[in-house]
């Protein structure tokens, strides 16, 4: 019998891709990184009235309710402010390489889309809403 330490136990329980997040949802949620028809709806012209702040090895995904038929678009990445990574609010409009969210925030996209995101991130984040569970998704213990 092989022996696992607490370490091995819990990352083998942590989601690593978008899919291993819904993956006990039951068709409630879709995560997955949007594509360029879903960020080109986005797309629009504004002023910036204060930058909040620049993300690198930034993503932008689309959380999907099919019960609802909705979908909404979240930007992930590195807050180079902050110092650690972040999910802001809905995304509400995309003017070049800046982001406008529901909560007023603007950010500025720093380098290339990474196809990777901080998945633990938005687990986190998701559960940190209260939206982790109804969604299906494990605990967060972040």
């Amino acid at each position: 019998m092989r022996a696992f330490t607490l370490d091995q136990v819990v990352s083998s329980l942590m989601p690593k891709t978008l899919s291993d997040l819904t993956r006990n949802s039951k068709g409630n949620v879709k995560i997955y990184l949007s594509s360029p028809e879903e960020v080109a709806k986005l797309t629009t012209t504004f002023k910036v009235e204060r930058l909040t702040g620049n993300f690198e090895r930034w993503s932008i995904i689309s959380i999907h309710l099919p019960a609802l038929n909705t979908t909404q678009l979240f930007l992930v990445g590195h807050s180079q402010e902050f110092n650690k990574s972040l999910m802001t609010s809905e995304i509400v409009g995309i003017d070049g390489d800046t982001v406008h969210t529901r909560s007023g925030s603007y950010y500025r996209l720093v380098g290339e889309r990474s196809d990777n995101p901080d998945v633990s991130n938005i687990l986190a984040t998701l559960d940190g809403w209260g939206l982790g569970t109804c969604f299906g998704l494990p605990p967060s213990f972040f």
